[in-house]
């Protein structure tokens, strides 16, 4: 991807990464800065005015959607969401009906227009006083009011829009939203899947488990669906495991094509490419590389790809903290003199202005 797209940045990254992973607030623009060279973050197209909405989807982490992707999305991850949401309230002691009256409630309170996080919570305070906590919850109020806020979200029933006019930071805002058209789950689903192949293939059944968070049966059904419409293909590589991918014909460049750059790329944190994958992580490094790479929560680090391999970690500091960049041990010194110059103008692109700290790990990435 490159500095020469046509339109809005962040809405065609979106598009073909299937979603932005924006856990964090910087993660979106330290991933489209890593595939637009020559641009700085401060002149991709900021959030106030892209047509993109955030907003918990895959594995019920935020994401940055396309509007016209998201209602797929939502819909072909919803149960899962709403599911994990309905037994937490059922933990501090709400039946669904409970939980089903109060978010009518809250809804009914919201005023009209953009609504900041602390009014709509300070809504839901209110509305729980009076209906009181379950004997024998053991949770703070304050608790079960982000529950019930997130409830909504989850359930697209509260749109949040990110007024901050730069990626570097962001102003959370919520609308009640009752636009969104109901699509069959199914449907849903095998467009997310078909999107997720086209983009990451090929991949195994454990990456797509892994990259959705939803259940085995379902994603075998769509899988079948997909193959059957000659939608995906699919090849065994071994008596145990088969790998599914789409037509080359059919293939658009997505954020695999970061695999093939000879050229340092430094990847994001959660990074798309990154997180695309389980089963087939040794695509990109090696046992002590996964290590590295990965948190023991599952998240990734900000990364260092090269010739399609995780050649070490990195990371922005905060405030007083330094920016650190660790290179795997095998890199000729004239390769990593290259990779570390490379870092430098790297962060030159965030405005960065702390020092920079550099280090070689102990065992190969490779």
């Amino acid at each position: 991807m490159s500095a020469e797209w046509d339109g809005c940045i962040p809405t065609r990254m979106a598009k073909l990464a299937v979603g932005l992973h924006a856990a964090r607030v910087k993660t979106p623009q330290m991933t489209m800065v890593a595939r637009s060279q020559g641009v700085s973050g401060g002149f991709i197209t900021p959030p106030n005015q892209c047509a993109l909405r955030k907003a918990p989807v895959m594995r019920s982490t935020l994401h940055y959607a396309t509007e016209c992707d998201f209602p797929n999305f939502h819909f072909a991850t919803r149960h899962y969401r709403v599911g994990r949401r309905f037994n937490s309230f059922s933990r501090i002691g709400f039946n669904a009906q409970d939980v089903q009256e109060m978010g009518h409630a809250l809804l009914a309170s919201i005023p009209s227009g953009a609504v900041s996080e602390e009014e709509i919570r300070a809504l839901a305070l209110e509305i729980l006083l009076k209906k009181g906590l379950p004997s024998r919850s053991r949770v703070t109020v304050s608790h079960v009011a982000w529950q019930l806020t997130r409830y909504l979200w989850d359930d697209a029933r509260l749109k949040m829009v990110n007024e901050s006019s730069s990626w570097a930071s962001e102003d959370r805002a919520f609308v009640v939203d009752n636009s969104l058209c109901s699509i069959n789950p199914d449907a849903a689903l095998d467009y997310l899947l078909q999107r997720y192949v086209e983009a990451y293939g090929p991949v195994t059944r454990g990456d797509i488990v892994w990259w959705s968070g939803l259940d085995v049966r379902g994603l075998t059904a769509a899988i079948k669906r997909l193959l059957e419409c000659g939608l995906i293909y699919e090849v065994s590589c071994n008596s145990s495991q088969k790998i599914f991918y789409i037509h080359r014909d059919a293939r658009f460049s997505g954020p695999s094509s970061v695999s093939c750059s000879t050229t340092p790329i430094f990847l994001a944190y959660e990074d798309p490419f990154i997180k695309a994958y389980y089963e087939t992580r040794w695509r990109y490094a090696g046992e002590y590389g996964l290590q590295a790479l990965f948190y023991k929560t599952g998240e990734a680090r900000a990364s260092v790809m090269l010739d399609g391999r995780i050649r070490g970690v990195w990371s922005l500091g905060v405030k007083a903290t330094n920016h650190t960049i660790m290179l795997c041990p095998e890199l000729a010194p004239g390769v990593r003199s290259r990779i570390i110059d490379c870092w430098h103008e790297h962060l030159l692109r965030f405005d960065c202005s702390q020092r920079a700290e550099y280090s070689v790990a102990a065992h190969s990435f490779l």
